[in-house]
């Protein structure tokens, strides 16, 4: 295959440019024409100057969930529309306004005029994941390709603003324990030296969690040293973590005992529980609504579940039903799922309704999730007040009372006077 550099005039009469994929000139411009475009000039380019410019020059392709969601909508829609797939394309192409977005658009382009389809050009991007392609796959197999691009950009909206209430309901909590490890640093690092000297001074009598106070003021060295560690303990294993998680899976002994103490932490297990509670129901309905079978509905969601107790859940579940036992037996034999989620599935499966009833537990769980996400700030505020408070007020005491006492003694015996 060679590269040619094109400059054409597409539908509108705006000029276009770009590199094309094609065995000689003859196709290049076959191609083209394909594309609705009337070729003005073709050049051909050495291989070794189309890779420089795709992979050095260029940006790389890329989209966040969020544009990812807009554009299969838009091509969902246009495709329903009866606009070609390659002319929607080059269309949508020159209305995104990242850089990085008309790569990855470019891309599927390159694709798709190479006789590739479109799925395969989805394949390719790293950014799209599993559960994107496996409705662009399902809907091209099944002839509903706008339909299934529409529901995964529905789906990706979904999943993202439940992962954006959760981002949410962290930050709060998050920056002010940053706020209040940076104000005991002030304290210990620059506040009490300088007061412990003025202290020493006074030759007061002073109190014991004072002395406690200039004695750790003292280590704050060895406080500085042994916070960073702890700090570099945290980010080592984290790594650890995705190291073992890429390289041995998911469900790593390692992996599996971590995930199963953080589901019984308060707040934070509920929290874990219900959300793959909901994302498991979600994309189940999603991916049943879209005509996925069963054996490739688990493969799609051992791809998207990264939490390892839910992962072995559901290759166990999937063992189960190969064997011949019934969705809900399945799942009520993992001791995972509560009986609100077992009760729907025997529903759905009894009645031939099992896409529906799960889109009811997704919503449900959904709900959950919105409630506990909206109260968790309002119970961690007031906790957080009063901690930064109980914190000031020990500093000021330890510092200040001995001066104030000091004062007081003086007074009482100027008063004697």
């Amino acid at each position: 295959m060679a590269y040619y550099y094109y400059r054409a005039t597409d539908p509108s009469g705006e000029t276009v440019s770009g590199i094309i994929e094609a065995i000689d000139k003859a196709d290049a411009i076959e191609r083209l024409t394909a594309l609705s475009l009337i070729p003005e000039r073709l050049i051909r380019i050495p291989s070794i100057i189309y890779y420089l410019i795709k992979y050095i020059f260029s940006p790389s392709p890329y989209m966040s969930p969020r544009e990812l969601a807009d554009f299969l909508k838009s091509v969902g829609i246009g495709i329903k529309a009866g606009i070609p797939l390659l002319e929607l394309l080059i269309s949508i192409q020159e209305e995104i306004e990242s850089r990085r977005g008309k790569a990855a658009v470019r891309e599927i382009i390159q694709t798709l005029s190479s006789g590739g389809t479109f799925t395969q050009a989805l394949k390719k991007l790293k950014f799209v994941p599993p559960i994107v392609i496996a409705f662009a796959e399902i809907g091209e197999e099944t002839g509903n390709l706008a339909e299934n691009l529409i529901y995964a950009s529905q789906r990706i909206e979904f999943i993202e603003n439940v992962k954006s209430q959760i981002k949410s309901a962290s930050i709060y909590p998050i920056i002010s324990l940053i706020v209040i490890i940076a104000s005991l640093f002030v304290w210990i690092y620059v506040v009490i030296p300088k007061i412990s000297t003025f202290l020493s001074s006074l030759g007061l009598e002073l109190p014991a969690y004072t002395l406690f106070l200039l004695k750790l003021s003292k280590q704050r060295e060895l406080i500085l040293i042994y916070f960073l560690k702890v700090i570099g303990f945290i980010f080592g294993f984290i790594i650890l973590l995705k190291f073992i998680k890429r390289h041995y899976g998911k469900d790593h002994f390692l992996i599996y005992i971590i995930d199963k103490i953080k589901m019984k932490l308060p707040i934070i297990g509920r929290l874990t529980k219900e959300y793959y509670l909901f994302l498991i129901a979600s994309f189940m309905s999603s991916l049943l609504k879209s005509g996925s079978s069963m054996e490739k509905m688990f493969a799609i969601l051992r791809s998207v579940i990264d939490n390892a107790v839910f992962y072995r859940a559901i290759n166990e579940i999937n063992e189960r039903v190969n064997k011949g036992e019934s969705l809900a037996e399945a799942f009520r034999a993992t001791n995972l799922f509560p009986p609100f989620f077992l009760r729907y599935v025997a529903v759905g499966e009894k009645t031939g309704t099992l896409d529906e009833q799960l889109e009811v537990i997704a919503n449900f769980y959904k709900e959950k999730l919105d409630r506990v996400l909206s109260t968790i700030p309002k119970l961690i505020e007031p906790l957080l007040i009063a901690f930064t408070g109980i914190i000031t007020l020990a500093m000021i005491m330890a510092v200040f009372y001995p001066i104030y006492s000091q004062i007081g003694k003086i007074i009482g015996k100027g008063g004697g006077f």
